[in-house]
């Protein structure tokens, strides 16, 4: 299993080597809006090798912040399955870098209280958001020993989530705020 796994990870690996030029260059998408790169501003691994990213992507009259939440899982909500390596999970978090802080306030606030949730709007992307959204619940859930955010959606029938500890989410609201810090102009 886990030598299918490592070859899916290749594979996936190859595809976006080969994709990256074309998605890295502002392209038009046939809707008139240029597609452009994103920008991140904070970063956290898990283990597993998932990495969650606070960023942003510019529009003409304004910025759109995200939180990648990474790979998601495929299953039920007892079993999740995590092969699909190539899609991410894009949470947005608003339009203005002081509406991100709030909503990323918001979401450290939810592990005050276990089963708590939350519906925000994201999209399944390879390298960056795209302008079809989907609802996605978050919740706060404690199985164990620790409290983490579960990030699920559903899609042809399968529950799709991903899971963010309390450590990673600190990690990158403290990035956000520093980010502003260091750029007090940016709206």
């Amino acid at each position: 299993m886990k030598r299918i796994v490592s070859i899916v990870r290749v594979a996936a690996a190859i595809l976006m080597l080969a994709a990256a030029p074309g998605l890295s260059r502002a392209q038009d998408s046939g809707s008139g809006k240029s597609l452009q790169p994103r920008m991140v501003i904070s970063t956290s691994e898990i283990e597993g090798g998932n990495v969650f990213e606070v960023m942003y992507v510019p529009a003409e009259d304004h910025t759109d912040y995200y939180l990648n939440v990474g790979h998601l899982g495929i299953g039920n909500e007892v079993v999740q399955a995590n092969i699909d390596p190539i899609f991410n999970l894009y949470v947005k978090l608003g339009e203005s870098i002081t509406e991100a802080i709030s909503t990323m306030e918001q979401l450290k606030a939810m592990f005050g209280t276990v089963g708590s949730t939350m519906e925000l709007n994201g999209s399944l992307g390879i390298a960056f958001p795209t302008e079809k959204t989907e609802t996605v619940v978050i919740t706060c859930r404690k199985p164990l020993l620790s409290k983490y955010l579960d990030f699920s959606l559903v899609r042809d029938g399968y529950l799709r989530s991903a899971a963010c500890e309390k450590s990673n989410l600190n990690s990158l609201f403290s990035g956000l705020k520093l980010y502003k810090k260091l750029h007090p102009k940016v709206k």
